[in-house]
């Protein structure tokens, strides 16, 4: 007599929870930094964030104020 086992997993999606979260973070930036310069630098803060939180770059928003 044979036997046949199956079995298959899956998960189930949980409902995606939000949060809004704000924050400062004080960076020195020389006066005479360039406009791409400036993007840069806002590109590596998103990534470094996003690394740390574990969570996707465009889920984070970042704004430089002169």
């Amino acid at each position: 007599m044979k036997q046949l086992c199956g079995c298959f997993v899956f998960e189930v999606d949980k409902a995606q929870e939000t949060y809004p979260v704000t924050g400062k973070i004080n960076v020195k930036v020389p006066e005479d930094v360039s406009e791409s310069e400036l993007k840069q630098i806002e590109d590596v803060l998103r990534l470094t964030i996003a690394i740390s939180l574990g969570i996707n770059t465009q889920q984070i928003k970042v704004v430089v104020n002169p």
